[in-house]
C-alpha cells in the first residue's frame, strides 16, 4: 500500500486546505451565507412594505387627503351671524349662500341692525380656501363689498364652518352648515328642538336671553313652546310661549309666524337637524339657534 508523502513543514490540514473536497465546501459556505444576506434584505422589504400599507411609516397621503380646495366648500349653506357694528349697535343675521366649488357665491339674508330689519338682501362674491382649510371670502351688492374669514370645521368633508367678519368697525361671528342633499318641506322640520337665543334686544330695548323647547308637527304647527326669560339680567320668566305656524321653501328658508304677531325668518340646516332663525320685529334683535333632540315629542 503507497501512502501520500506530505512535503516537509506542511500538516495534513493544509495539504486538506487546497484540496478539490476544500474548494467545494468553501463554495457551499458562501453560497449558504450570500442566500442568508438575501433572505435577511427579503425580510426587510417585506417588513418595510406591510407598515407601508397599514399607514404608519408614510403620512404624506394622509395630510393631502386633509387638505382642503375651492371644491370642498360647494352646495347650499344656511348661516347665522350676531355682533357689533361700530356706531350702528347690534346687528343679527340669517341667511342663504350657495358655493360653486370654483370660488364664486351667492348670498342672501335678513338682518336686523339695531332694530332696523332689513329682508331680501342679496348679493354675490368670490371666496378662496387654503389648503390648511381657513380661506376668506368677499360679498358684493346689498351687502356692499362685506368681508370675511372663515374655518372649515375639521371632520366635516367642508359640511359646516365658523366665521368672521373683516370689515373695519365689525365685531361679528358666525356659523354656516349645508342645508342638505334635497330640497326642504314642511316635514324638514318636525319633532323636539332646543332653543337658544343669547345677547338680543327686547322691544323695550332690554339685553335679553331665552333658553327652551319648541316642538314642530312637520304639518306647518308649532305645537309646544316653553322658556325661561331673562332681561337685563334683573327678571327672569319662565313663560308658556305662544303657538305658531311655519312655512318652508325648497331652499329650505322659512318664515314662522306666531299668534302674537311676531314674525321671524329662518333657514333649515343639517336635513333638518338644526335651525337658524332672526326675528323681524322692528326694535328687536333677536336670533334664536334650534337644535333637534334625539328624542323626538310624538303626537297622541
Amino acid at each position: 500500500m503507497r501512502h501520500q508523502r506530505v512535503p516537509a513543514g506542511n500538516s495534513p490540514d493544509v495539504a486538506y486546505a487546497g484540496s478539490a473536497t476544500w474548494r467545494l465546501k468553501m463554495r457551499t459556505t458562501k453560497c449558504v451565507e450570500n442566500r442568508s444576506g438575501f433572505m435577511r434584505v427579503l425580510s426587510l422589504i417585506v417588513f418595510v412594505s406591510i407598515f407601508s400599507l397599514a399607514g404608519v411609516t408614510p403620512t404624506v397621503h394622509a395630510e393631502r387627503r386633509n387638505e382642503c380646495s375651492q371644491e370642498t366648500l360647494k352646495g347650499s349653506y344656511g348661516y347665522v351671524l350676531t355682533g357689533l357694528i361700530a356706531g350702528d349697535g347690534r346687528v343679527a343675521a340669517v341667511g342663504l349662500t350657495a358655493f360653486d366649488g370654483k370660488g364664486s357665491l351667492t348670498a342672501q339674508d335678513t338682518v336686523s341692525t339695531n332694530g332696523a330689519i332689513r329682508r331680501g338682501r342679496i348679493g354675490t362674491g368670490s371666496y378662496t380656501v387654503n389648503p390648511n382649510c381657513t380661506g376668506s371670502a368677499m360679498v358684493g351688492g346689498d351687502f356692499a363689498g362685506l368681508t370675511f374669514d372663515f374655518m372649515i370645521v375639521p371632520g366635516t368633508e367642508g359640511g359646516e364652518l365658523s366665521f368672521i367678519i373683516t370689515n373695519l368697525g365689525t365685531v361679528q361671528t358666525g356659523v354656516a352648515m349645508r342645508t342638505g342633499d334635497e330640497e326642504c318641506t314642511l316635514r324638514s322640520l318636525q319633532g323636539t328642538y332646543r332653543v337658544l337665543a343669547a345677547e338680543g334686544t327686547n322691544n323695550l330695548g332690554q339685553r335679553s336671553a331665552v333658553v327652551g323647547f319648541r316642538v314642530f308637527d312637520g304639518a306647518g304647527h308649532l305645537t309646544v313652546a316653553e322658556d325661561t326669560r331673562t332681561a337685563d339680567g334683573i327678571s327672569f320668566q319662565h313663560a308658556i310661549g305662544p303657538l305658531a305656524s311655519y312655512a318652508v321653501n325648497p331652499n329650505c328658508t322659512v318664515e314662522y309666524l306666531q299668534t302674537d304677531g311676531r314674525l321671524f325668518d329662518g333657514v333649515i340646516v343639517a336635513g333638518g337637524n338644526e335651525a337658524y332663525f332672526v326675528g323681524t320685529r322692528p326694535g328687536t334683535i333677536s336670533a334664536p339657534l334650534l337644535k333637534k333632540q334625539s328624542r323626538h315629542h310624538d303626537d297622541d
